[in-house]
């Protein structure tokens, strides 16, 4: 039972920062709109040149949870869901002596890390759906918010669920794990 709370409180943690994440991207646009005008625009499209856009954005992403992560070892929903993330250590070194010290460096390996994941989850899952809502002849819009509600939910469960140990994929991979904190 305290393991199912323990994962909740991860995913408290993970849709409150998701939820923060996307109020900084929104004040980063707002910011960039003002600042470039119209020049952020594409000739011609009306939409933003995509590239660059999404490079930004996942700047702002990485920036986002490596301060935080480096900085206490707890972003704002880890720190609401009382969680934090620590350098994954040997059994017979003292945790205690070092609770957070995650640097730069292997924030931002845990990132890169879960976003690798991710785009895995994501490369699994978009076949299968998207083969799975053609058949049954489902309007695109629908096709594409189930392709998406999927991919979200295939990333929350690579990111939550134990596989070795006790530690998640990403845990495992980034050496680096989330613990609970009184």
């Amino acid at each position: 039972m305290q393991n199912i709370i323990f994962y909740a409180r991860r995913l408290g943690a993970l849709l409150y920062d998701g939820f923060l994440l996307v109020a900084f991207w929104l004040l980063a646009t707002f910011c960039l709109v003002l600042a470039k005008g119209h020049g952020l625009v594409a000739p011609g499209t009306g939409t933003v040149a995509k590239a660059p856009y999404w490079l930004f954005l996942l700047v702002i992403a990485w920036a986002f949870f490596s301060w935080f992560w480096s900085h206490g070892g707890q972003t704002l929903g880890m720190r609401a869901w009382k969680l934090q993330l620590h350098l994954a250590v040997r059994h017979d070194e003292n945790r205690e002596k070092h609770p957070s010290s995650v640097s730069w460096g292997r924030a931002s390996q845990r990132f890169v890390v879960t976003l690798a994941v991710w785009i895995v989850g994501a490369a699994v899952v978009i076949t299968p759906v998207w083969d799975l809502t053609t058949s049954i002849h489902l309007p695109f819009a629908t096709r594409v918010t189930a392709l998406l509600f999927t991919w979200i939910a295939v990333s929350f469960l690579l990111s939550l669920v134990p596989i070795c140990h006790g530690k998640t994929l990403i845990d495992t991979l980034s050496g680096t794990s989330i613990v609970s904190v009184a």
